[in-house]
């Protein structure tokens, strides 16, 4: 059923919350003593201005200040978010779909690196669960940018305010994927700097572990 004008005006004003902008508004359209159909399609113009909001965004296009961590993705076709599970150090899945981190990489699931005392350990094994640790149970909200060709959707990862993408390369867990991104060189130069995680030992970066073994 097609909500008229005059309705969809008289629902706005019920469903908007007190003290927002958007009952302002309302207000504003009913003393000005407007037709229901006109005020109806001024708010049409106005209510996308209500509902905008400030705030800094990160390279997701995530923020949080005075509302819940969310994400404005600017050219991707949109955000997944809830439970995620860890299918190693640099992917998720979330309702069944796989998301691959933006612009890092992690050692394989069966990769093996050497620790600060040469012995062997399963670095990527670790990195899947420092990635799981970190999460735990709590919602995950993904800004996604792009799709790769194994059909997962390329996104920058957050929890709580914390990128996770971020996260994991200045942990030591994984690496910056210059090939496609700069923009965890920092926090990638921050774990060879401190000896995190991988930096602590020897490894062999995930892309050459991965082309010698084609």
């Amino acid at each position: 059923m097609t909500r008229q004008p005059a309705d969809t005006l008289r629902h706005l004003c019920r469903t908007a919350g007190r003290g927002t902008v958007l009952l302002a508004l309302c207000l504003l359209v009913v003393s000005v003593g407007r037709k229901a159909d006109d005020a109806a399609r001024l708010m049409a113009t106005l209510v996308p201005a209500a509902n905008a909001h400030s705030g800094r965004t990160d390279a997701g296009g995530c923020h949080g200040g005075s509302r819940p961590w969310h994400c404005h993705p600017k050219d991707g076709p949109g955000a997944v978010a809830g439970t995620a599970s860890v299918i190693d150090g640099d992917t998720l899945e979330i309702r069944g779909q796989r998301l691959r981190l933006h612009g890092i990489d992690a050692p394989e699931s069966g990769q093996t690196c050497a620790d600060a005392g040469g012995a062997a350990y399963r670095c990527g094994q670790r990195a899947a669960l420092a990635l799981a640790d970190r999460i735990g149970r709590q919602p995950v909200v993904c800004a996604v940018r792009d799709t790769d060709r194994y059909g997962r959707l390329i996104a920058i990862c957050h929890q709580g305010g914390i990128d996770l993408n971020a996260w994991m390369v200045s942990a030591g867990h994984a690496l910056a994927y210059r090939r496609y991104s700069r923009d965890y060189i920092a926090q990638e130069e921050t774990a060879r700097a401190g000896a995190h995680g991988l930096w602590q030992g020897m490894f062999e970066a995930p892309w050459d572990w991965r082309r010698d073994r084609r």
